[in-house]
C-alpha cells in the first residue's frame, strides 16, 4: 500500500509483512525499530464503511473523534481510548461507501513521531491512496 520508499521517508518503516487473506480485509503491517507497530488495512466485511463509524460514534462516543479530508475522501481521527499522547493513532477513511482505508500507528517512546502520531498516519494515507490510484 505504500512503495518501499514511501514507507522508509514516512517513519523509518521497512520489510513490511502483507497479509491479503485476512477474513476482514488485506492489511499491509511494518515493525518499526525499537518495536512499534504501523498497519495500513481495508475493511472491506461488516463494517459499514466511514457511515459504521459514524454510527458506532453515535452510539458510544469515541473520546476522540476528528473528521478529516485526506485526498478529496472523508475520514476522521477515531479510537475507543485516546492514546495518542503515547504513539498511538487511528484513522479510518472512507475510500468507498463499504470500504475503509485504516491506518494506525503503535510508535514507541523513542521514536520522533511518539508525542504526535496523527499527522504520519494521516500522511500514511494520503501516501497510500496516492499510491493506489497510480500517481506514485
Amino acid at each position: 500500500m505504500l512503495t518501499p520508499q514511501q514507507a522508509s521517508d514516512l517513519a523509518g518503516l521497512s520489510s513490511p509483512e502483507a497479509d491479503t487473506a485476512d477474513k476482514i480485509g488485506p492489511r499491509c503491517e511494518w515493525d518499526q525499530p525499537g518495536g512499534g507497530l504501523f498497519t495500513i488495512s481495508f475493511i472491506t466485511v461488516g463494517g459499514g464503511g466511514l457511515s459504521g463509524t459514524y454510527q458506532s460514534h453515535a452510539e458510544l462516543p469515541m473520546p476522540y473523534f476528528e473528521p478529516v479530508d485526506v485526498n478529496g475522501y472523508p475520514g476522521v481521527f477515531a479510537d475507543q481510548v485516546d492514546r495518542r499522547s503515547y504513539g498511538a493513532c487511528g484513522l479510518s477513511v472512507g475510500v468507498r461507501d463499504d470500504v475503509l482505508l485504516k491506518v494506525f500507528s503503535g510508535f514507541e517512546r523513542d521514536s520522533p513521531h511518539y508525542g504526535d502520531p496523527c499527522p504520519v498516519v494521516k500522511k500514511a494515507a494520503e501516501m497510500a491512496i496516492t499510491t493506489m490510484e497510480g500517481g506514485a
